[in-house]
């Protein structure tokens, strides 16, 4: 997801990238959408690999006509996926990536992308110093301001020591 109010979806992604900080080596982007946030991975020089999961293959078909996503097919770098991260995660060795973002639909539409365990797979894939940027929504909001406290909460209790909010990024930071 990236914010419609009071910025455009690539000041969004650099406003994540910011907070994320360098990434490297092998990367997940999880719920890729139109593939903003995978391209900017794949442009970082330290990054060897984008991994990206989208469930939806309609949006895969708005990527192929959105000129902003031609090089989420056109990048050697990316590893397009298509199918349900809840059941590919499982799929994927232990500490396979250094970086991963996950960016959800709000929980009304995906509450398994929420989860415990679903945030165990991500813990397990992320090697031992990686790092999970967690997109969540406007901090400000009242649904995404009572979401935060849950998701930190998971996170912690799904192995991550340091997880913090990333308010001007909408998102939370967890290794």
């Amino acid at each position: 997801m990236h914010r419609i109010k009071s910025s455009d979806p690539w000041t969004d992604t650099n406003l994540k990238m910011k907070a994320l900080g360098t990434a490297s080596g092998n990367t997940l982007d999880v719920c890729t959408g139109l593939g903003y946030t995978a391209i900017a991975l794949a442009d970082q020089p330290t990054v060897d690999r984008v991994t990206t999961i989208e469930l939806d293959p309609s949006i895969v078909n708005i990527q192929r006509r959105n000129p902003w996503s031609r090089r989420l097919f056109e990048n050697p770098k990316i590893d397009r996926k298509v199918g349900d991260a809840v059941e590919l995660l499982p799929t994927i060795p232990d500490q396979s990536f250094s970086t991963i973002v996950h960016d959800p639909p709000a929980l009304a539409l995906c509450n398994e992308l929420y989860t415990l365990d679903f945030y165990h797979q991500l813990r397990r894939t992320l090697k031992p110093s990686g790092k999970l940027y967690h997109y969540v929504g406007d901090p400000a909001s009242k649904e995404s301001g009572r979401l935060f406290r849950g998701i930190m909460d998971r996170l912690k209790q799904a192995g991550f020591q340091k997880v913090k909010r990333a308010d001007g990024a909408f998102g939370i930071l967890a290794r």
